[in-house]
């Protein structure tokens, strides 16, 4: 199962969040001329500190219990949206995992760093709008491209999937969500109009 953030009502970081680009310079002095400076690698990192307020010791629970089970006490990657461009990609906590201020009342302040991760995430199209949590399976027939549990299958693996999902469809002018019940049932080739369905079990 891959990791994504849990806390759709806390999507955004509190505006004291920063971040930048990590440097991706490498620099050496030759024995005479001017120093020498070359990129390490093309790909391009960001490091953000982050700030979040959560209303209560609920919410908080949530977060802790994320951390420490579905990042391993924050080892593994996660998906997650920028800050600024709202953008997925996949996210890494650095150094201590966090850290929490309680701020008057119930509200807690957490605060952590990650690193944005190079690459693309091919699942990342079929992620609802306002949300990163990753779908559970894809069908996409327009590009002919299937996944379950975020590794690629064939359209005939569709047919093992059941329980009861909300399912973003997507057509060619409008996205929709829908909830089904599937008894290995999902379609192996597209209904009439639709580009895609992607699925999240409720």
């Amino acid at each position: 199962m891959i990791a994504y953030w849990p806390l759709d009502d806390y999507l955004r970081p509190l505006q004291s969040s920063i971040g930048s680009p990590v440097s991706n310079r490498y620099e050496f002095q030759p024995d005479a001329g001017n120093p020498i400076v070359r990129l390490r690698t093309t790909a391009r990192l960001e490091q953000w500190s982050l700030e979040f307020s959560f209303p209560d010791a609920a919410t908080m629970g949530l977060f802790e219990a994320w951390v420490r089970d579905d990042l391993i006490q924050g080892t593994l990657p996660y998906i997650w949206r920028h800050p600024r461009s709202q953008a997925i990609a996949r996210w890494q906590i650095t150094d201590t995992p966090y850290t929490e201020t309680n701020v008057g009342g119930t509200t807690i302040r957490v605060a952590f760093t990650a690193l944005m991760l190079p690459g693309k995430f091919p699942l990342a199209p079929y992620i609802a709008p306002n949300s990163a949590r990753v779908p559970d399976w894809v069908a996409d027939y327009a590009a002919d491209k299937y996944w379950i549990a975020g590794v690629p299958v064939a359209a005939t693996a569709l047919a093992s999937i059941t329980g009861t999902y909300l399912v973003l469809e997507q057509r060619a002018a409008a996205q929709r969500f829908i909830v089904k019940t599937y008894e290995e049932d999902v379609p192996q080739t597209a209904p009439t109009g639709v580009l895609w369905f992607s699925g999240f079990l409720q």
